[in-house]
């Protein structure tokens, strides 16, 4: 069995994009990535960020732009870990999905304001929680992503997902 932690957090910076997704959520984070000891006690952030795209970041680094807001534990079967470290490889230098962040506020325009239900127009690349949708929660927990959109799904998705299978 092996441990793989998804975390929420927000900038220490007050950046005008994460307070917006932040209000827009009605969250206090803004952003979920996984973190995961790589040897020893040393920690790796896994996350998709519009500056740098889908990339491993120190820990050390990563907070000092962020403040972590909340982590999830999971323990996970030697099977699991493998196939979701293999899709973390293989995700590794793709683009940051700007676009579909804008693109989940035209979802929900369409669905809350004309009861119309549209696709996300724009599903080119990852934001933070498609990564962690796509890596983690379609391959440990099929059931409960069959609820939930890739191409929509928000860090507030992923806490609740994560909240829901972690309840004892």
């Amino acid at each position: 069995m092996k441990i793989i932690e998804i975390g929420f957090s927000r900038n220490k910076h007050n950046l005008i994009g994460s307070n917006l997704i932040m209000k827009y959520l009605g969250a206090d984070y803004s952003h979920c990535y996984i973190k995961k000891t790589i040897f020893m006690d040393y920690n790796v952030v896994y996350h998709s960020t519009f500056k740098s795209g889908v990339n491993f970041l120190s820990q050390r680094n990563f907070e000092k732009d962020n403040i972590e807001v909340k982590t999830y534990r999971l323990l996970i079967s030697d099977q699991d870990y493998e196939r979701v470290m293999k899709g973390i490889i293989n995700s590794c230098g793709k683009q940051y999905g700007f676009m579909q962040n804008v693109g989940i506020v035209i979802v929900d325009v369409f669905r809350k304001v004309f009861k119309v239900n549209i696709n996300n127009p724009f599903t080119k690349h990852y934001n933070c929680s498609e990564l962690i949708y796509k890596l983690i929660i379609t391959k440990l927990y099929p059931q409960i992503s069959k609820r939930y959109n890739p191409n929509t799904v928000t860090p507030l998705d992923i806490d609740n997902i994560l909240a829901e299978v972690t309840k004892v």
